[in-house]
Formats: C-alpha cells, structure tokens, sequence
C-alpha cells in the first residue's frame, strides 16, 4: 500500500496501477480500477471506486452463509457428540 501511494503521489499511475494489479488483495482491485480512470474528473473516478467497491464487497459476502451455518452448527454438533457419549 505504502509502495501504490508513493507512486500515486508522483503522478506515476500506470506505474501504481501495474502494482495493484500483480496483488489478488480486493483493495488492490479497487484501486487499480481507480487508477485506470485516473485521467478522468472526480466524480468518474468516484463512480468507478465505488461500483468496484460494490463488486468486492458481494465478491467476499459470496460464501458468508456458508461460514454462519457453520458457526451454528458446530456447537450443536458437540452437544450431540455429549449427549451420545
């Protein structure tokens, strides 16, 4: 991250952007999407952080009902376990 913001504070985005893009951390997608719209005005670059924003945040939310049946389950299955002992 300290790396991306140096080169984005010296104007060298395709630079930043090549960076983001060889990490697979969702902040890194956000951001090289940022980056590629960079010569763009604000308002462009905000809309385009935020849909990738949006996109990352389903793209992680994807298997969190997976992980909260677990949770549930896993002490049920030591009473279970308990009970049958």
């Amino acid at each position: 991250m300290n790396e991306i913001e140096a080169l984005a504070r010296e104007k060298k985005f395709s630079e930043a952007a090549s960076l983001c893009r060889s990490s697979d951390a969702s902040l890194a997608r956000i951001l090289s999407a940022g980056l590629a719209v960079s010569s763009k005005d604000k308002a462009d670059v905000r809309e385009t952080l935020e849909l990738s924003g949006r996109r990352e945040m389903s793209r992680l939310e994807h298997n969190l009902d997976l992980l909260g049946t677990l949770a549930a389950v896993g002490p049920l299955l030591g009473l279970l376990g308990t009970v049958t002992g």
